[in-house]
Formats: structure tokens, C-alpha cells, sequence
């Protein structure tokens, strides 16, 4: 071969290896960066940090080593329920998140009493909602003659705590036992989807409904027809709920049962509803409605008495409610992946996460995220113990979930502080862990009432 032909033939040769060689030093590299330290995934090329995002994950690899370092699963305070027994639970496909997290609440107060906890039906409970939705709806379709809001976002499983209380003190409660989840109950996507065209085509009805003098008794004769059609929908999905009921040989009717195990614990008027909103004004009162039409007043306050408030809860030995985001698509939520530790699993937290360092971030204020419409608050969970920091703050608290045992660290979320101060949207305690003075401030000022939409004239 010539000795030009040779240079030519070595030159391809090393055209071909040089970049594999890289590819393959770059690839060995990117392996590593789940076990890096934080400086060292910082200086990282540009390319590497690209390729180790594009195989783990954005959140995997943002996530802080030294943070993980640091992060502990021990808490000073939990209520008597939790250091007691800590139990998973699953409400699998279904919305009923609001359920748990007042059962959780519920069966912390009878520990607290002394009692030995029982758990609840869920199933009593998101029947009796269901039903009163559906039915507050029937009757606006009735009124209206047939003009009713989307039903996929009104006729849903969504509910809260004071819901779930309302429901306890007008149809009392039933053990687990007597009304356990069924299978459509556990997913619910299919019968709530029956139940909203139940509802629609009640709707069309009303509106085919001729005025005159029989039109009223048409109108309740068809109102009545499909409440009982919604009845027969959620008794064959959800159960029947039981007029009587045995437990440890003695009869209990669901009311006589509520009073009994909770001692008037369901009682509305001794809570209130606290929200950190900052596009509201703080310290003041404003009336809320749900899906459902129940009202309620819900107290806007800094973040330091809110967090003061579930505090004392705590001490108190009661769980509290809280309404927060921990989405899949919440970048401060440790998921369980591959490249997450499992040191790491439950973790909520800002400061865990290094997304500058990989991605252009925004970090929005919460002020500038709820106006923005970004990860709002959808769903419902209990705290049951905080551990505190320095100069009386918080570290983090410790978060009852109900996504089975694969979620979180074992079915718990440890929310840590900025997390708390960034993400949640409402809590619900009890007055007397409110403090007096703030009570007198947000009670001594007029109830704000929401703003009606005005009604655009049709042309035509």
C-alpha cells in the first residue's frame, strides 16, 4: 500500500475509534452521577449533565446528596395514634383522599380520649357525599330547567374535612367492617361517569319539561325518578349503607354509633378552616362554597399562625388536615425512581433539589404560583408529628398519606419546612388551637362574600 494511501486509511481509522471513545468515557461518567457529590454534579460538562438527566431523570439527578445526609426520619412530637401504630392505607383509584385524612383525624381523637381507635368507613362517608352532590344538582337542574356547570369537574369524588363532618353529624358513622370499599369504590371512574349521565340526561329532561299547570308535578315526578336512579347506582357500586349494625354484641344505628365512639367529635363549630393565601388579604373571613353547595368560612392568615395552630394541635394530641400538592409533576417530591436512594423516598422539600444547575428554573413565589395557576393544591392528607428546629420553627413534619405502602417512605411523606411554607394551601384544627387574639382580629371584621360574575348580555 502507498505510504499516502496508509495516511489516509490511519486517518479514517482514528475518526472512527476517537469518538466512540469519548462516547464510551462520557457514558462511564453519567453511570456515576446518582453516587456524585453536589459540587462535583455542578462542574460536570454540559453534555454529561444533559445525558445523566435524559437517563435518571430531572428530579433524580437535581436531587441533593447532602441533603439526604442530613435528612432523618425523627420526630419530637406525634400524636398518640402514631407512636402507637402507624397504619398504611390505600384509597387506590378513587378521590376520596378528604376520607382518610378525616378518618385519620377522627381515630387520633379516640386515642386521645383513650380509646382504642376505630377506623371508619370511607365508604359511608363518600356515599352520603356522592349522593348530596348528585342530588343538590338534580335540583338546580330542576330549577334552572336544565342548565347545569360541567358535571366532570362538579360531580366529583373532591370533598374536605368539614364535608366529612357535616356528613358524620347529619348520618352518623359506621366501622370499616360494616361498609368496607368495593371494587368500583376503589375506582371510581366508571360509576361517578354513570352517575354524571344519570344527572345530564335528567337535565335534558327537565329542559323538554312544557310550562303550565302540570309542569310542576312533572318536574318533581322526574326529580324523584332520578334521585332514585342515582340510589341504585351508588348502592350497587358503593354499598348500601346499613340501618343497623352489631359490633362486640351490642346494636348501634349510624347515629347512635358516631355518638358513641366519638363522643361528639364531628362537631363543626369547634374547628375552623385556616388558608395561607397571598393574593388575599391575610386576617380576614371569606365564605366558600364546594361542588356540593356547602358553605363554609375559611380564615386567611400569615403563615406563622397557621403553623402556630397545628402545632398545638399536635402537642394536643390530635391529627390535623392538610390540603397541599405532591403531585408526580411536583419538582420538590422525591420519587421513588431509579437513581433516587431509598433514603430519599417520602422527601418534600425545596432546598432537596438542584435544578439550576441543570435546567433553566424558575422558582416562583407563592404569591406568583397560585396566580399562575401552578401546582394547586389537590390533595388531602393528615400531619401527626413535626419536629422542631431552632428558635422555634419547624425542621419538618411527619405526613399520613393514603397511596399504599409503595408510596413515600412506606406510605409517609416528611414535608419539610419550605415545602410546608410553599405548598399548603389549608389546615383544619380545632378553635382552641387558634390563638384568642387572632380569633378576636379575623371574628371582628366583616365576612367577605365571593365575587359574583357578571352576566354578559347575549346580542341576538
Amino acid at each position: 500500500m502507498p505510504y499516502s494511501a496508509r495516511v489516509l486509511f490511519l486517518l479514517a481509522a482514528v475518526m472512527v475509534v476517537w469518538p466512540a471513545g469519548v462516547s464510551a468515557r462520557r457514558i462511564s461518567m453519567v453511570d456515576r452521577v446518582p453516587a456524585m457529590g453536589d459540587r462535583t454534579k455542578a462542574r460536570l460538562p454540559a453534555k454529561v449533565k444533559k445525558l445523566a438527566v435524559q437517563k435518571y431523570g430531572l428530579k433524580a439527578v437535581a436531587l441533593r446528596k447532602g441533603f439526604l445526609k442530613r435528612h432523618n426520619t425523627n420526630y419530637r412530637y406525634q400524636v398518640p395514634l402514631e407512636r402507637k401504630h402507624h397504619a398504611i392505607r390505600n384509597q387506590q383509584a378513587s378521590g376520596r383522599c378528604w376520607a382518610y385524612a378525616t378518618d385519620k383525624v377522627m381515630e387520633s381523637k379516640q386515642v386521645r380520649a383513650g380509646k382504642k381507635p376505630v377506623e371508619l368507613s370511607k365508604s359511608f362517608i363518600n356515599y352520603h357525599s356522592l349522593r348530596h352532590t348528585a342530588i343538590t344538582l338534580l335540583k338546580k337542574a330542576a330549577i334552572t330547567r336544565g342548565r347545569l356547570p360541567k358535571l366532570a369537574a362538579t360531580l366529583s369524588e373532591g370533598a374536605n374535612q368539614t364535608r366529612g363532618m357535616k356528613i358524620i353529624e347529619q348520618y352518623g358513622a359506621v366501622p370499616e367492617s360494616k361498609m368496607p370499599t368495593t371494587k368500583d369504590g376503589a375506582s371510581s371512574g366508571v360509576f361517578l361517569g354513570q352517575i354524571q349521565r344519570l344527572v345530564g340526561k335528567a337535565a335534558q329532561e327537565f329542559a323538554r319539561i312544557p310550562k303550565g299547570p302540570q309542569a310542576k308535578e312533572r318536574t318533581m315526578s322526574t326529580l324523584k325518578r332520578y334521585v332514585g336512579k342515582v340510589d341504585a347506582t351508588l348502592q350497587t357500586a358503593v354499598g348500601k349503607p346499613p340501618r343497623k349494625f352489631k359490633v362486640d354484641g351490642k346494636w348501634y344505628t349510624p347515629k347512635k354509633y358516631a355518638v358513641d365512639v366519638l363522643k361528639g367529635g364531628a362537631d363543626t363549630s369547634k374547628y375552623v378552616v385556616l388558608t395561607h393565601d397571598p393574593t388575599r388579604a391575610f386576617n380576614r373571613r371569606y365564605k366558600v362554597t364546594d361542588g356540593a353547595g356547602l358553605t363554609f368560612q375559611a380564615y386567611n392568615v400569615p403563615m406563622v399562625a397557621m403553623q402556630r395552630a397545628v402545632k398545638r394541635t399536635i402537642r394536643g394530641g390530635e391529627a390535623v388536615y392538610v390540603s397541599t400538592n405532591v403531585s408526580a409533576n411536583n419538582p420538590h417530591r422525591a420519587d421513588a425512581t431509579k437513581g433516587v436512594p431509598e433514603k430519599a423516598r417520602g422527601i418534600l422539600s425545596l432546598s432537596a433539589f438542584d435544578y439550576n444547575s441543570f435546567v433553566p428554573y424558575a422558582q416562583l413565589s407563592k404569591r406568583q404560583r397560585i396566580k399562575a395557576g401552578v401546582s394547586p393544591a389537590n390533595h388531602a392528607m393528615a400531619i401527626t408529628g413535626y419536629d422542631p428546629g431552632p428558635r422555634g420553627k419547624v425542621r419538618k413534619w411527619k405526613i399520613d398519606n393514603s397511596w399504599g405502602p409503595k408510596s413515600g417512605d412506606k406510605g409517609q411523606f416528611h414535608m419539610y419546612d419550605d415545602f410546608f411554607r410553599h405548598y399548603v394551601s389549608k389546615v383544619q384544627v380545632p378553635r382552641s388551637a387558634v390563638a384568642p387574639s387572632v380569633l378576636k382580629k379575623l371574628e371582628s371584621r366583616p365576612l367577605v362574600e365571593p365575587k359574583k360574575k357578571k352576566k354578559v348580555a347575549r346580542k341576538g
